[in-house]
Protein backbone atom coordinates (compact mmCIF):
# COMPACT_ATOMS: atom_id res chain seq x y z
CA UNK A 1 0.00 0.00 0.00
CA UNK A 2 1.22 3.45 -0.78
CA UNK A 3 -1.43 5.50 1.03
CA UNK A 4 -2.10 6.28 4.68
CA UNK A 5 -5.51 5.52 6.07
CA UNK A 6 -8.13 8.19 6.76
CA UNK A 7 -5.78 11.07 6.01
CA UNK A 8 -3.78 10.16 9.14
CA UNK A 9 -1.57 13.08 10.13
CA UNK A 10 -0.73 12.80 13.86
CA UNK A 11 1.27 16.04 13.97
CA UNK A 12 -1.32 18.09 12.06
CA UNK A 13 1.30 19.13 9.52
CA UNK A 14 -0.61 21.22 6.96
CA UNK A 15 2.08 20.83 4.28
CA UNK A 16 1.99 17.02 4.45
CA UNK A 17 -0.84 16.80 1.94
CA UNK A 18 -1.98 13.55 0.38
CA UNK A 19 0.47 10.80 -0.45
CA UNK A 20 2.58 8.12 1.21
CA UNK A 21 2.95 9.84 4.59
CA UNK A 22 2.52 8.05 7.92
CA UNK A 23 2.14 4.55 6.49
CA UNK A 24 1.39 2.25 9.40
CA UNK A 25 1.22 -1.49 9.91
CA UNK A 26 -2.43 -2.39 9.46
CA UNK A 27 -3.34 0.84 7.68
CA UNK A 28 -4.06 -1.23 4.57
CA UNK A 29 -6.99 -3.08 6.18
CA UNK A 30 -9.68 -0.45 5.46
CA UNK A 31 -8.45 -0.24 1.86
CA UNK A 32 -8.37 -3.99 1.40
CA UNK A 33 -11.91 -4.59 2.57
CA UNK A 34 -13.42 -1.41 1.12
CA UNK A 35 -14.13 0.15 4.52
CA UNK A 36 -12.32 3.43 3.97
CA UNK A 37 -14.98 6.12 4.29
CA UNK A 38 -12.93 9.29 4.71
CA UNK A 39 -10.65 10.46 1.94
CA UNK A 40 -7.86 13.05 2.22
CA UNK A 41 -7.32 13.02 -1.55
CA UNK A 42 -9.67 12.21 -4.48
CA UNK A 43 -7.26 9.45 -5.53
CA UNK A 44 -7.86 7.68 -2.20
CA UNK A 45 -11.21 6.34 -3.41
CA UNK A 46 -9.68 5.16 -6.70
CA UNK A 47 -6.83 3.50 -4.80
CA UNK A 48 -9.36 1.70 -2.63
CA UNK A 49 -11.31 0.64 -5.71
CA UNK A 50 -8.29 -0.84 -7.48
CA UNK A 51 -7.17 -2.60 -4.28
CA UNK A 52 -10.57 -4.16 -3.63
CA UNK A 53 -10.84 -5.19 -7.30
CA UNK A 54 -7.61 -7.21 -7.08
CA UNK A 55 -8.40 -8.58 -3.61
CA UNK A 56 -11.99 -9.59 -4.40
CA UNK A 57 -10.87 -11.45 -7.51
CA UNK A 58 -8.13 -13.19 -5.56
CA UNK A 59 -10.67 -14.33 -2.98
CA UNK A 60 -13.10 -15.40 -5.71
CA UNK A 61 -10.71 -17.27 -8.02
CA UNK A 62 -7.30 -17.64 -6.35
CA UNK A 63 -5.59 -15.10 -8.63
CA UNK A 64 -5.88 -11.28 -8.58
CA UNK A 65 -6.84 -10.41 -12.16
CA UNK A 66 -10.57 -10.21 -12.91
CA UNK A 67 -11.75 -10.73 -16.44
CA UNK A 68 -13.04 -7.57 -18.03
CA UNK A 69 -16.16 -9.46 -19.09
CA UNK A 70 -16.87 -10.31 -15.44
CA UNK A 71 -16.52 -6.68 -14.35
CA UNK A 72 -18.79 -5.53 -17.19
CA UNK A 73 -21.42 -8.21 -16.50
CA UNK A 74 -21.57 -7.15 -12.84
CA UNK A 75 -21.87 -3.48 -13.78
CA UNK A 76 -18.52 -2.55 -12.20
CA UNK A 77 -17.67 0.11 -14.78
CA UNK A 78 -15.49 2.25 -12.54
CA UNK A 79 -13.64 -0.84 -11.26
CA UNK A 80 -13.02 -1.81 -14.88
CA UNK A 81 -11.58 1.64 -15.62
CA UNK A 82 -9.16 1.55 -12.67
CA UNK A 83 -8.18 -2.05 -13.49
CA UNK A 84 -7.43 -1.14 -17.11
CA UNK A 85 -5.33 1.81 -16.00
CA UNK A 86 -3.44 -0.29 -13.43
CA UNK A 87 -3.00 -3.43 -15.54
CA UNK A 88 -2.81 -7.07 -14.49
CA UNK A 89 -0.95 -8.21 -11.42
CA UNK A 90 1.79 -10.42 -12.84
CA UNK A 91 3.03 -13.64 -11.29
CA UNK A 92 6.18 -13.39 -9.20
CA UNK A 93 8.97 -15.18 -11.02
CA UNK A 94 12.07 -13.62 -9.48
CA UNK A 95 13.54 -12.60 -12.82
CA UNK A 96 11.33 -9.96 -14.43
CA UNK A 97 12.42 -6.94 -12.39
CA UNK A 98 8.75 -5.95 -11.97
CA UNK A 99 7.57 -8.32 -9.28
CA UNK A 100 5.13 -6.49 -7.05
CA UNK A 101 2.19 -4.10 -7.38
CA UNK A 102 2.36 -0.80 -5.53
CA UNK A 103 -1.22 -0.17 -4.44
CA UNK A 104 -2.00 3.38 -5.39
CA UNK A 105 -3.95 4.89 -8.26
CA UNK A 106 -3.04 3.73 -10.68
CA UNK A 107 -1.38 0.64 -9.22
CA UNK A 108 2.04 0.11 -10.75
CA UNK A 109 4.51 -2.71 -11.17
CA UNK A 110 7.74 -2.42 -9.22
CA UNK A 111 10.84 -4.42 -8.40
CA UNK A 112 10.98 -5.82 -4.89
CA UNK A 113 11.42 -2.73 -2.74
CA UNK A 114 13.26 -4.49 0.08
CA UNK A 115 16.12 -5.91 -2.01
CA UNK A 116 18.73 -3.54 -0.52
CA UNK A 117 17.69 -4.61 2.97
CA UNK A 118 17.76 -8.28 1.96
CA UNK A 119 21.23 -7.81 0.45
CA UNK A 120 22.43 -6.21 3.67
CA UNK A 121 21.05 -9.20 5.59
CA UNK A 122 22.77 -11.46 3.05
CA UNK A 123 19.46 -12.98 1.90
CA UNK A 124 18.76 -13.14 -1.81
CA UNK A 125 15.23 -12.88 -3.12
CA UNK A 126 15.53 -16.51 -4.24
CA UNK A 127 15.89 -17.42 -0.55
CA UNK A 128 12.28 -16.32 -0.09
CA UNK A 129 10.98 -17.64 -3.43
CA UNK A 130 12.50 -21.13 -3.46
CA UNK A 131 12.64 -22.35 0.08
CA UNK A 132 14.04 -20.25 2.85
CA UNK A 133 11.46 -19.31 5.42
CA UNK A 134 8.47 -19.76 3.09
CA UNK A 135 9.02 -23.34 1.98
CA UNK A 136 8.59 -24.40 -1.62
CA UNK A 137 6.40 -22.16 -3.75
Amino acid sequence: MNRAGFGYNPNNVPAAGPGPHYLLHGSDVPWLFGNQISYADPKDFLTQLVTTTYFAEFMRSGQPNPSEAYLMARGYKQALQVYRKSGPWNMVTGDSGKEIKIMNYPARDSPFIDEPQCAWLNYSISYYLTGGICGEI
